[in-house]
């Protein structure tokens, strides 16, 4: 009986010092901010500290003084913001961005500014690609490109035992979950 709590209590601990970024805990996405750029200042990279909740995610700034400048006038760094949540995965794309259609086998994957992007016909990505960075961003990540292109959340897989019929519920479980229950069954 000792030797039980000892171990449960031990794991218990063990657990309580995963990380926040681990699948699972706490947090729907991890997210990664190495080679992003700050949203006001291109210049200068992101950092984990100057961040603000933006739509179903978080975008960073370089600063306090680049996140007060956003916070003014944040309809002015729009698309720098959707840009931002792609390249830090914290949205996917579903449709093309400029046209809307559903991407088929002609559909052309292109870089904007980091971010891969797909677009539905090869003209377009040749007409992007001759473009600034910022024209780029605008083009495929302002509001309307980023209702028609249908960017979501990317959110982490978890398990919804009620949504999964015929699923047993012990699978849905963390393999210490079921340890536990089994120390718990035999007393």
């Amino acid at each position: 009986m000792f030797v039980k709590s000892v171990l449960m209590t031990g794991l218990c601990c063990m657990f309580a010092l995963v990380p926040s970024s681990a699948p699972g805990a706490g947090t729907s996405y991890a997210t990664s901010l190495c080679g992003v750029v700050c949203v006001v200042d291109p210049e200068k990279s992101a950092r984990a500290d100057q961040s603000v909740r933006y739509k179903d995610g978080s975008i960073y700034f370089s600063c306090q003084a680049a996140l007060e400048r956003y916070r003014k006038n944040p309809a002015q760094f729009e698309a720098f913001a959707n840009h931002q949540l792609v390249a830090t995965k914290q949205y996917k794309q579903l449709t093309c961005p400029l046209s809307g259609e559903d991407l088929d086998e002609d559909s052309v994957q292109i870089t904007v500014a980091g971010v891969d992007v797909v677009v539905l016909c090869e003209d377009c990505g040749k007409e992007l690609a001759t473009e600034t960075r910022d024209y780029q961003i605008k083009m495929v990540f302002d509001a309307v490109a980023f209702e028609y292109g249908k960017f979501y959340a990317n959110r982490a897989k978890q398990v919804d035992v009620v949504s999964k019929p015929g699923r047993p519920f012990w699978r849905s479980l963390r393999p210490w979950t079921i340890f536990s229950f089994r120390l718990n069954r035999n007393r």
